[in-house]
């Protein structure tokens, strides 16, 4: 975030803060003045009240006294004051009584008419109608009710429970021509002609579909066998994918800091997909969890390729922070890609910088959730262990945006690598060096978050390899290890488009750790260095980190290593706090004998 940008949000919530309080203040006057409006209103009615019962004392002390016609009067006017409001309140009463009368009254006739139709059998029902039940049908007690539309608008009507029993017969007579006529295949009437043959009350009502006034409607569907429910059936991944796509990501602003890292992305709205879609495309079979950040996860499939999934610009916390908005996640994007350029600059004899030392960017994607459970399942089993300090990323929303960094495998981090020998300890040290050098030369860059954590190292079967420097091979001796520097959340670079960096004056927790604690220690040296200025360029922040790993390997790591090594390494990581630049420290006396130059190139 640039200094302006923090000025501004400064100056926002300085303004938001004195809008509180002018806020306050007006509805504390508001509040004051409708205080006072209701005391004055509620001081007039007890007046009202006091004076009133007052007269009607003189009325009732007069009327005992004398008969005078003004006392009578004033009787009256507050009797009549009196009656205006017992009778507002029991016209009141009376409406709602009228209503609970006349809502009993329909569900008694609801319950009579079902007793009726519970009761009644065909024989006596067919005494009281006209339109009885058809000859020959049989009339035994117990047998299935028969009965014609007509005859039953009768028996509703004798239940007082159809008015216009004429109006309903024709209204039900031009209903059955009129679909007889046109054979709605949903309405299932009679074939014309046979009508008189199914003239069944209950035929006619089982063609109807099922209707409860309580209840949505459910359409029957057909069951299909089950070799074809077997093809159709999705996993929940494919689900989640679905939602996902019904789900469209929708941005007003095309200036928004969202639609700019879409942009950087290489997508659009319409490219935005779910997590578990995203997920399929890189890993083709299982899944691991691996390690964790502050704000994200990061998974190996078994497939080669690493996923890093950080969730963004929610309102949800993670693991007890703010999310990272899409600014500063636009800012990583950007770094990831420029550094993975400078591994393709190898093909290119023109180039005057390459260097293989950083991780290599597959794919950088925006998706939404919810969270793969495929990942979730991979997350449990790595909290069984013990390890994870991060809370289940199951419990941030469904709707919850992500990026998703898939790299290379790099290998297994500084914190957990074993290393056999102090020859791999310099080797490991100058690849990291190189990588960091290489990148002050194209880029200006700065890690300024160079921890164990984010060093990757693998065994190779390969002794040598190449970078270039200005120009210059460097021809380094590798003692079979491949190093690998990840995580730029913190980094600071330039580009073509301008300087791209964090402002950790945005994060003043990251300056508070312990006295005497190498990394927290780091941390507070950038500050110093660096006066609080995080756009400007300054290498030396590569010089601390360098002496921080140092400090790392000597005080935390067990390895195989002589005291003259020893010593040697000592003295290194106090001249790593001397440098201005880690191409400086390339030509240290640690590093003699382990690379050569090669040609430069015009």
């Amino acid at each position: 975030m640039a200094p302006e940008a923090l000025r501004d949000d400064t100056n926002g919530l300085v303004t938001v803060e004195r809008y509180r309080r002018r806020g306050k203040t007006r509805t504390e006057e508001e509040s004051t003045v409708r205080g006072t409006k209701t005391t004055t209103t509620t001081t007039t009615t007890t007046t009202t009240i006091e004076a009133t019962a007052r007269d009607g004392g003189a009325v009732k002390t007069n009327a005992e006294g004398r008969d005078g016609g003004s006392a009578a009067a004033a009787t009256r006017a507050a009797t009549e004051r009196a009656r205006t409001f017992v009778f507002k309140s029991r016209n009141k009463l009376t409406r709602c009584a009228r209503a609970e009368r006349e809502h009993r009254a329909r569900l008694a006739k609801l319950a009579e008419s079902r007793a009726f139709f519970d009761d009644v059998d065909e024989v006596s029902l067919a005494e009281e109608s006209e339109g009885s039940t058809p000859n020959g049908r049989g009339g035994a007690l117990g047998n299935r009710l028969e009965l014609s539309p007509s005859g039953l608008i009768e028996a509703l009507q004798g239940l007082g429970l159809v008015n216009d029993a004429s109006g309903l017969r024709a209204k039900m007579a031009a209903t059955t021509r009129r679909d007889s006529m046109i054979q709605s295949p949903r309405a299932q009437m009679l074939p014309i002609g046979r009508a008189d043959a199914f003239d069944r009350t209950s035929d006619w009502v089982s063609s109807l579909p099922a209707f409860s006034p309580m209840k949505e409607r459910v359409e029957s569907t057909t069951l299909s066998s089950p070799e074809e429910n077997e093809s159709i059936i999705a996993t929940d991944d494919e689900v989640d994918s679905l939602q996902g796509d019904f789900e469209r990501l929708v941005i007003d602003d095309e200036c928004s800091p969202l639609a700019a890292l879409l942009r950087a992305c290489g997508q659009s709205e319409g490219d935005v997909s779910s997590m578990a879609s995203l997920v399929r495309t890189h890993v083709k079979r299982g899944v691991k969890k691996i390690g964790e950040g502050t704000y994200g996860e990061a998974y190996r499939g078994e497939d080669g390729v690493v996923m890093k999934i950080v969730p963004m610009g929610g309102e949800a916390l993670v693991n007890g922070e703010v999310q990272m908005g899409p600014n500063e996640i636009r800012s990583e994007t950007s770094i990831l890609k420029a550094l993975t350029k400078l591994r393709e600059h190898v093909k290119d004899e023109i180039e005057k910088n390459f260097t293989d030392g950083f991780i290599r960017l597959i794919d950088a994607s925006v998706c939404r959730g919810p969270y793969s459970k495929k990942l979730l399942e991979a997350w449990d089993k790595y909290a069984v262990t013990g390890e994870t300090e991060n809370e289940t990323p199951g419990n941030l929303p469904s709707n919850q945006l992500y990026i998703s960094f898939a790299c290379e495998d790099g290998g297994i981090d500084l914190e957990h690598f074993n290393l056999r020998s102090a020859k791999e300890m310099v080797a490991l040290l100058f690849q990291i060096v190189v990588a960091l050098s290489v990148a002050e030369e194209e880029c200006q860059f700065e890690h300024r978050d160079l921890h164990w954590g984010n060093v990757l190292i693998k065994r190779v079967r390969t002794k040598e390899k190449v970078a270039r420097i200005n120009g210059v091979d460097i021809n380094i001796q590798t003692s079979g290890l491949d190093v690998a520097i990840i995580d730029f959340t913190l980094s600071r670079l330039t580009t073509g488009e301008g300087d791209v960096f964090c402002d950790l004056n945005a994060d003043p927790e990251l300056f508070t750790g312990p006295k005497g604690h190498c990394q927290s220690e780091t941390y507070r040296r950038m500050k110093r260095v660096t006066k609080g200025k995080w756009s400007t360029y300054n290498p030396k922040t590569n010089a601390l980190w360098i002496h921080y790993l140092t400090d790392v390997i000597l005080e935390q790591k067990d390895f195989p290593i002589s005291v003259e090594e020893k010593h040697e390494l000592v003295a290194f990581r106090k001249r790593a706090l001397e440098y201005e630049s880690a191409g400086k420290a390339l030509f240290d006396d640690l590093f003699k004998g382990i690379w050569t130059s090669g040609k430069k190139k015009q």
